[in-house]
């Protein structure tokens, strides 16, 4: 797992299928709140999975403060990050779109970089 400086606030719950190829990835929850999946392009994802659960396994999320995402582009330092459809962050592009994150580092294409794990609606 890669070193995440400062304050991580997690959570616990079960993966509702195996996503032991998807840590650093944006996860939502599951209906009733008890399992958590990859959430898709303009989903309000929870946080961002920091370990590798097989399906049915403990899935620890970030929720908020610090953690390491996985890039689904060009990412500029300080940017607002939204969720594309295989769960990876992008840059905020359209006012009002729900961001998961900021980014603290410059990153491309499947980089694993460092957030701070916040969310909000985007505003122009």
């Amino acid at each position: 797992m890669a070193v995440i400086e400062g304050q991580v606030n997690s959570i616990t719950r079960r993966a509702s299928s195996d996503l032991s190829a998807k840590q650093y990835h944006a996860v939502k929850c599951d209906s009733g709140s008890r399992t958590v999946t990859i959430s898709g392009a303009g989903e309000q994802a929870l946080g961002i999975l920091l370990n590798i659960p097989g399906n049915g396994s403990l899935a620890d999320v970030s929720v908020s403060g610090f953690a390491k995402a996985k890039s689904g582009g060009t990412i500029t330092q300080g940017e607002f990050l939204k969720v594309d459809a295989a769960g990876k962050l992008v840059p905020v592009s359209t006012d009002k779109d729900f961001y998961i994150a900021r980014a603290l580092e410059n990153a491309v294409a499947n980089d694993v970089f460092s957030v701070q794990v916040t969310s909000g609606f985007y505003a122009v």
